[in-house]
């Protein structure tokens, strides 16, 4: 789907991004990326042999809980370290 193919172009950006500047969590980092993806085919693929019009209810709240989750924890991380390495803040 396009969403997927969207992820795997932003998880491969953001983890060159992340090589760049030595981020020390990289490993965990791209094995959430790995999980997620590897999830979300799953997800397509179970909702592409179904009858449902829209995604709903656990795997819909898994998804957004994931997505809150990814940007407000993990990615926030790697901001912080970031701003560590480039303002010394």
């Amino acid at each position: 789907t396009q969403l997927i193919e969207h992820l795997r172009r932003h998880f491969h950006v953001e983890q060159v991004f992340l090589r760049s500047i030595d981020y020390p969590d990289l490993e965990q980092h791209t094995r959430e990326h790995a999980l997620q993806l590897a999830e979300l085919v799953d997800m397509s693929r179970r909702f592409a042999g179904s009858d449902a019009a829209v995604l709903e209810g656990a795997e819909l709240r898994a998804l957004k809980d994931w997505f809150f989750n990814h940007v407000i924890a993990e990615d926030r991380r790697f901001a912080a370290y970031y701003r560590e390495i480039v303002c010394g803040a």
